[in-house]
C-alpha cells in the first residue's frame, strides 16, 4: 500500500513506522494484514485532521509481538493513542539464527 492511497502527503501528514521485532516472521493474510493497517491509517489521519493544526501531524505506528500475537498501535507526536490492534488470527513464529 503506497503512502498516495491513504492521502497523507497532501493532509501534511508524516508517517513513521517503526518494527519492535525484527526476528519475526508472520503467516497469514497479507491482504488482511495491509487492510487492517490501511484503515488504522486513515481513522489515526481522521482524527489529526480533525484535531490538530497543519504543522504538527505526526503519525507513529508501532508494532510488537506479545502472546504470540501482532499488536499494532498508533500514536500522534504527544503520545497519545489513536489506534490499536490486535492480529489474533495470524501464526507469528520467531527467527533462529544458527
Amino acid at each position: 500500500y503506497k503512502q498516495e492511497v491513504l492521502n497523507l502527503e497532501d493532509n501534511n501528514i508524516k508517517l513513521f513506522v517503526s518494527f519492535l521485532e525484527t526476528d519475526v516472521v508472520i503467516l497469514g493474510s497479507q491482504d488482511g494484514l495491509g487492510k487492517c493497517l490501511v484503515d488504522m491509517i486513515e481513522n489515526a489521519k481522521d482524527v489529526l485532521l480533525k484535531n490538530n493544526s497543519e504543522d504538527n501531524r505526526l503519525i507513529f505506528l508501532n508494532t510488537k509481538v506479545a502472546n504470540n500475537q501482532l499488536e499494532i498501535e498508533i500514536k500522534d507526536e504527544n503520545g497519545s493513542l489513536l489506534c490499536h490492534s490486535t492480529m489474533t488470527n495470524m501464526v507469528i513464529n520467531r527467527k533462529i539464527e544458527k
